[in-house]
């Protein structure tokens, strides 16, 4: 008889060393985490494990991966991971990284400043709630596609364990290099293509609903829904801790600095608005972009948006910034083309 996925996921992590042991402690049991989030939860694993099951089998740049399965992990560390164990591919998310993603999502979902940016009424707690989930599951989405791509473009294939628990969240680690960086763009701009591809179809009129925008014009319902995509991804990237960029450490970060990512997430986006949104493409311009990400600052309580997400956009415009940003592209650019 075939072992059920959740039962081989509590068991890989059983049978890690001690030091990763004492990190992620196995499956969490969602009867223990709070409500709403408990069953918010559950309805998204099952969303997410009936999408990866039915995943298409005939994309010619996918490695071939065993079936996929997403489950929770009860760790207090924020990360999410991707590896392959026996008869599956796993997408495990820690209880830490959800509750974080919960968490940063509140103010966004409470503010008179991003409910004029997207033309919403927050004035009841229904409301608020509704956005909040709006915001938590486009980020969700996002965290578990980056995953999904480092499974089925190969990036975990003859990876150690240690390299397999590259943090999402954390981008301090200067132990790496620029073909690292590249999985890691990679990883953002498939999510981006499939997060929207999603959203324009299968969760359009769900989103739109708990928005309350079902009766606006399809002009102003696609701008809405474009800016919450923005909002999330831009939000996600914010609150990670930013390093201080050199010459020297741009190239051994794990993760490119946040403000390159979301130039790559953002460029990703524009593409694919121009494949299927044209009027999109051309109303997503730098000016409108800048106003969603001056509000998003704004509106986050502690977020690194500040110097610090400054000081990278700053030194991305320094000639060795723009060396830099030339080199992660062209790279990125020939992984693409050998996948």
């Amino acid at each position: 008889m075939k072992t059920a996925p959740d039962i081989l996921f509590h068991r890989y992590f059983q049978q890690l060393p001690p030091y990763w042991k004492d990190i992620y402690r196995g499956k969490q049991d969602l009867d223990l985490v709070e409500q709403p989030v408990q069953d918010l939860l559950r309805a998204i694993q099952t969303k997410l494990n009936v999408a990866l099951r039915n995943e298409r089998q005939d994309v010619p740049e996918h490695v071939p991966h065993p079936p996929f399965h997403l489950d929770f992990i009860d760790s207090a560390d924020a990360n999410a991971l991707a590896f392959i164990e026996g008869s599956y591919s796993f997408i495990g998310i820690t209880v830490a990284l959800i509750r974080r993603i919960w968490e940063i999502c509140l103010p966004m979902s409470k503010s008179a400043e991003i409910a004029t940016l997207l033309g919403l009424q927050l004035d009841t707690t229904q409301r608020q709630l509704e956005f909040h989930a709006v915001l938590f599951r486009m980020q969700l989405y996002f965290v578990t596609t980056h995953e999904y791509t480092h499974i089925v473009h190969g990036h975990t294939t003859g990876s150690t364990a240690d390299s397999r628990f590259a943090n999402e969240i954390d981008s301090s680690g200067e132990n790496c290099n620029i073909d690292t960086q590249v999985l890691e763009v990679d990883a953002d701009k498939y999510a981006a293509y499939h997060v929207l591809l999603n959203l324009y179809a299968d969760e359009r009129a769900h989103v739109l609903a708990l928005l309350k925008l079902d009766a606006n014009s399809p002009d102003l319902q696609d701008k809405a829904l474009l800016v919450c995509f923005v909002l999330s991804v831009g939000t996600f990237l914010f609150v990670r801790p930013t390093k201080f960029l050199t010459p020297t450490n741009i190239y051994a970060l794990c993760h490119p600095p946040q403000a390159a990512r979301m130039d790559f997430i953002m460029k990703a986006t524009v593409d694919w608005c121009r494949q299927n949104r044209q009027a999109l493409a051309d109303w997503m311009s730098p000016e409108v972009f800048d106003s969603i990400m001056s509000t998003l600052a704004y509106v986050t309580p502690g977020a690194y948006a500040g110097q610090g997400w400054e000081a990278q956009t700053a030194f991305l415009q320094t000639e060795i910034g723009k060396t830099y940003m030339k080199t992660l592209a062209t790279k990125l650019n020939q992984y693409i083309q050998a996948l």
